[in-house]
């Protein structure tokens, strides 16, 4: 007999998009050969949620969103997650404040927390710059499962994207409708499902 399948880890996802000479285009990153989920994937930043998301002191930094319903099918610590995978794999960090321009990089904040980064520099995360995309679970046969909230949020116009070689080992800007046709060999989708009672 099976055994029960493994519980999903909650996480979270944001596509970073900006504006391309052929209409927007969506920021897709390779992950390492090494990564034990989705080796050599392209896709969004994102990971899964860590406990100081949840934090009262870090929640009470964000400015929630506009759009959708947070409180059913996101949450504060979801969209405090995705703001951090973006900053963590991306340099991009959707927050405001006057701290902001002393924010190190991913790679020199080594011995740091993104939580007390945020609330050293006084800086406001920008819930409001998220919007709510979907909710995907990976299937039951999958050893290493995620129920993952996906969000969509335009790049700052100052935003430099920079990456951390540790977590992605190249990325590309493409139009949505390029990369959901692109060679399967070069650019895949995990095998997620869609939660249907979710969205």
């Amino acid at each position: 007999m099976p055994g029960a399948a493994m519980p999903p880890r909650l996480a979270a996802t944001v596509a970073l998009l900006r504006a391309g000479h052929r209409g927007p285009e969506v920021l897709l990153t390779e992950r390492p050969a090494t990564m034990a989920f989705g080796p050599r994937l392209h896709v969004f930043p994102g990971g899964a949620l860590d406990p100081a998301d949840a934090d009262p002191a870090l929640l009470a930094r964000l400015r929630p969103s506009r759009i959708g319903d947070p409180a059913r099918l996101h949450g504060a610590p979801f969209a405090v997650a995705a703001i951090r995978e973006a900053w963590e794999e991306a340099g991009v960090l959707l927050a405001s404040g006057p701290g902001l321009p002393s924010m190190p990089a991913p790679a020199d904040a080594a011995g740091s927390s993104f939580r007390d980064l945020v609330l050293e520099r006084e800086l406001e995360l920008r819930g409001d710059w998220l919007a709510p995309l979907s909710r995907w679970v990976t299937p039951p046969v999958v050893p290493r499962r995620y129920d993952a909230r996906f969000f969509v949020a335009w790049l700052p116009d100052d935003a430099a994207p920079a990456f951390d070689p540790r977590e992605v080992v190249g990325h590309d800007w493409m139009t949505p409708v390029a990369a959901s046709t692109a060679d399967r060999s070069s650019v895949e989708a995990p095998n997620f499902r869609v939660n249907q009672n979710t969205m």
